[in-house]
């Protein structure tokens, strides 16, 4: 009987410890995957090697940002903003 309590006690604890996730972590994760996932689908359907150095330069660019942001809420840190790149003529 001691055995099935604590069975059933590590779904309970998974449930209530994924409602603790702060919601900016939660949205944050969410525009990373999805950025991803159109990135690997813009990748696969660019047709040459050109095409998909450009995408694959395009998600480089923007991903290490926001997996910075991600750290930076996780551990409770203000996320530090980035200078935007000067317009071009």
């Amino acid at each position: 009987m001691k055995r099935r309590r604590l069975f059933l006690l590590l779904p309970l604890l998974c449930l209530s410890l994924s409602g603790c996730v702060d919601d900016r972590i939660k949205r944050a994760s969410s525009l990373l995957n999805v950025k991803t996932q159109v990135a690997a689908k813009e990748f696969e359907a660019a047709t040459t090697p050109a095409l998909k150095a450009e995408v694959a330069k395009r998600y480089f660019d923007n991903a290490p940002t926001m997996t910075q942001v991600l750290e930076d809420y996780m551990f409770g840190r203000k996320p530090q903003s980035q200078p935007l790149p000067a317009p071009t003529p």
